[in-house]
């Protein structure tokens, strides 16, 4: 326990009181005396791990009802109640509502079994904040952040091990996938070739976020390491977390960061800054040293060359070490005592940053291509033909594709080009944004050098970048990923638009998003957090976010002014920075794992920087608050558990296990507060025509429920096995033009509406001819409500030609005119068509 804390908050060096027990002067002392500081952050490190995986992979529910659990058992012993005296605070206050608005949500939520998937997530992360406020103790931070910075370290790991030897990353997403459910086995957690790692979740954007969370908190602890042995420690776990986040390679990610970083350094004390400064840059440049080193290894699979990028990860918290321990130490104190040179050694640092960026975007030369291997380089001409010169040796062969601004959004392109290089031509289009050329030859193949007639010179191999960085700043200047997030965040604004003021509740993006589209794409989440919160909670969403990471960095700016001297407090800046910044183009506060890290940095704030907003020091305080919030987050958790066991259940009554009854159904909607519509529907479809009155109108009464959401796919459901056979065709029109809009941009929602149309009317029988023309005029609304539907949309509906043969004689029929042979002749015709 010495060598993990030994020193106190200030992070000088000096001792606070009762610092090297764990505790601050007040602070109760350890309920279980026998267990070291280490032992107890050990253990949370796991759990934090446990649940981090169950997050990622599926299982976010059950990973929201194990943490209220363990929240709960917890919640014994004096630290608890002290901490609700102590720890109101402001930041303390933000979380709060923050998290209680996200309970309202995921119930008022029109699409509930996304909702309460959403909920888990959230539950997790308070859970996590509530036992770091509740029971860590001030002297104990550095454990706490240790914990944590381990944790992402740990991940990064695996997911580099999954990108290239798959060792132990492989038994440990087999080893969860079979004890807890989880389906890490199904995710893309690989490399893809020559761009990036995936990361161990199949997301490597968030991943990235996680990671600099984990960078920033592994800085404090090489900065306040108070020996040797410490900061062999810290800067292994540096090394893990920057490598990984190189390899990563998330330009969102890495433009936050760098920003974050400049505001770290101005957060630091001055004095400080030029040591601070060194470490950056031996982290930096030792972090792309080993991406050099790694490269080749990934996606190599088993082999000597497979466990390269494993070791260097290690390697390169070793060399980091040493290089600071050794080298930057030194400097540093040198440089502190000499203000000219210091400033000198700064401006040579950053200078020469800039200086290697810029060559490294202009040194190039050939390139060399493996067997298989695409080689995908772009070009930004302008308008017209051009043919491709160069050197080159071997049967090489290219594909040009161009694209504009609406294929950029709409991830297509126009191919140009396809054959071999020699004698190449093409034409670019007006208004073409960026020009890919992809090439493919056999192994040993080498581009020397190429160009575009009168054009821009082809930059092949870059010299002082790494294959996966080269590779993954083509088309930088149209990125057709940021350029698509523009679509995202509008259509997001336009979901918020439908419910302004309390939003449409957690996981409504995916669930609305097909009504406002004008393309068809699919994305969970909006990939911009304050959209996200202003969509799903309204107003209200959109201030507690900011009040969250607000609160938080008014504390920490107000304690620097202060002058708080402790290392953690401008590391702590730099997390809120990246977590803000990042949140801006990204989905990290809508993924379970960030959010558990994310909501652990704002407990950091609040226990060791933040003041109370009063001092509440009565016996009553310290029982009701530790049980009011442990008790919201079981019952929540229990709420949760009723969605889980009815989903269950569900299965097993799907599967014939269990028996099928109004009376289940009925069961499972009460129980289930979430996915309540999944039962009511099964139970409607079902006991709609029972001779059991009884049943029969609380089908009724769940019918209406159902429809009032306006979900396609439970309108859908009521059209074909309620409306249809029971020959209600009014109803039947009526849902139909209620529920597409729901689902408007995918094809498939109108293609499977006009299916049913012409087998209701194949169902007409020679008793309901009057009614052939009054069904043909409201196929004819549904067909206009289409065509209108596709005026200035960049993908138009398509329907199958069977669609459009029913069509063609559907909209001939004279809806006045048409008499009974006349109706017969169609029907028959409709009948034998089919």
């Amino acid at each position: 326990m010495s060598r993990l804390f030994p020193r106190g908050d200030n992070g000088e060096g000096s001792h606070t009181p009762g610092a090297a027990g764990g505790m601050a002067l007040g602070e109760p002392a350890p309920r279980f005396l026998t267990l070291p500081a280490w032992t107890r952050y050990g253990v949370g490190g796991i759990l934090m791990f446990l649940l981090a995986g169950l997050l990622g992979a599926g299982a976010e529910r059950e990973a929201g009802i194990a943490a209220a659990v363990l929240l709960a058992v917890s919640l014994l012993g004096p630290m608890p109640g002290w901490s609700a005296r102590h720890r109101l605070s402001l930041p303390t206050l933000a979380v709060c509502v923050y998290f209680l608005l996200n309970c309202a949500a995921g119930l008022y939520s029109r699409f509930g079994g996304s909702a309460a998937i959403e909920f888990g997530k959230i539950l997790t992360a308070f859970c996590v904040f509530l036992a770091v406020l509740l029971h860590v103790r001030r002297g104990e931070v550095r454990g706490l952040v240790t914990m944590g910075a381990a944790v992402c370290a740990a991940y990064g790991l695996l997911s580099v091990d999954a990108a290239s030897i798959r060792s132990f990353s492989a038994v440990f997403m087999q080893t969860m996938d079979g004890l807890f459910g989880t389906y890490f086995m199904g995710m893309e957690t690989g490399y893809e070739a020559g761009i990036r790692i995936t990361g161990i979740f199949g997301n490597p954007n968030f991943m990235a976020g996680f990671l600099a969370l984990g960078i920033f908190l592994s800085l404090y602890l090489v900065r306040g390491a108070g020996s040797r042995r410490e900061r062999l420690a810290a800067c292994l776990l540096l090394g893990l977390n920057t490598f990984s986040f190189l390899l990563l390679f998330s330009m969102g990610a890495v433009a936050s960061f760098v920003v974050a970083v400049f505001l770290y350094l101005a957060a630091e004390r001055r004095e400080r800054r030029v040591s601070l400064f060194i470490l950056l840059a031996e982290t930096a440049f030792t972090a792309l040293l080993f991406g050099f080193v790694a490269m080749p290894g990934l996606g190599s699979g088993q082999g000597a060359l497979g466990i390269v990028p494993d070791l260097a990860g290690f390697g390169n918290g070793l060399v980091l070490w040493a290089l600071h321990e050794f080298g930057g130490l030194r400097l540093s104190q040198h440089l502190e005592r000499r203000k000219r040179e210091t400033l000198i050694a700064a401006g040579v640092l950053a200078g020469g940053l800039c200086l290697y960026v810029l060559l490294g975007f202009q040194l190039t030369g050939g390139y060399t291509l493996d067997a298989g291997e695409t080689l995908r380089r772009s070009v930004y001409p302008e308008a017209g033909t051009y043919t491709l010169e160069g050197d080159w040796t071997g049967e090489i062969s290219v594909t040009v594709e161009g694209q504009n601004t609406v294929d950029t959004i709409v991830h297509t392109s126009t191919v140009l080009y396809s054959g071999p290089m020699e004698g190449a031509s093409f034409t670019v289009p007006e208004g073409t944004r960026v020009v890919y050329l992809n090439f493919q030859g056999g192994e040993g193949d080498r581009l020397e050098s190429l160009s575009l007639s009168n054009g821009p010179r082809v930059k092949l191999g870059y010299l002082l970048f790494p294959g996966f960085i080269a590779n993954r700043i083509q088309g930088l200047w149209a990125n057709q990923n940021a350029i698509q997030r523009l679509a995202f965040f509008q259509d997001g604004l336009r979901i918020y638009a439908q419910s302004p003021v309390i939003g449409n509740g957690l996981g409504s993006f995916e669930g609305q998003l097909f009504s406002v589209q004008d393309f068809y794409y699919e994305t969970t989440y909006v990939h911009n957090h304050y959209i996200q919160v202003l969509l799903e909670m309204g107003i209200p969403g959109l201030l507690s976010f900011l009040f969250l990471i607000g609160s938080a960095a008014v504390t920490l700016l107000r304690r620097r002014r202060e002058g708080e001297r402790d290392h953690l407090l401008p590391a702590l800046i730099g997390c809120l920075a990246v977590s803000a910044l990042h949140a801006l183009t990204e989905i990290d506060w809508s993924v379970g794992v960030y959010q558990i890290m994310a909501l652990l940095v704002l407990g950091l704030v609040a226990v060791r920087f933040a003041r109370p907003l009063t001092k509440i020091d009565t016996k009553a305080m310290g029982i009701l608050a530790p049980a009011l919030s442990g008790g919201v987050c079981v019952v929540f958790a229990v709420l949760l558990s009723g969605n889980l066991y009815a989903e269950n259940a569900y299965v097993e009554v799907k599967a014939g296990l269990r028996e099928q009854t109004a009376d289940t159904m009925s069961q499972l909607a009460a129980i289930d507060r979430y996915n309540w519509a999944q039962y009511e529907l099964d139970m409607a479809v079902n006991a709609a025509q029972s001779p059991n009155e009884k049943y029969a109108a609380i089908a009724a009464r769940y019918i209406e429920d159902c429809r009032a959401l306006k979900i396609y796919t439970i309108n859908h459901s009521l059209e074909t096995y309620v409306y249809l056979p029971m020959g209600r065709y009014e109803e039947l029109f009526q849902a139909s033009r209620e529920g597409i809009p729901q689902a408007a941009s995918k094809e498939s929602t109108w293609q499977q509406e006009f299916n049913l149309y012409e087998a209701a009317m194949r169902n007409l029988s020679i008793e309901e001819l009057d009614k052939v023309g009054w069904f043909a005029g409201q196929v004819a609304l549904t067909y206009e409500m289409l065509v209108e539907y596709n005026q200035g949309r960049l993908s138009p509906i398509t329907l199958t030609e069977q669609n459009l043969a029913f069509l063609d004689r559907v909209l001939a029929l004279d809806e006045v005119g048409l008499n009974g042979e006349e109706a017969l002749t169609f029907l028959e015709s409709v009948a034998f068509d089919s």
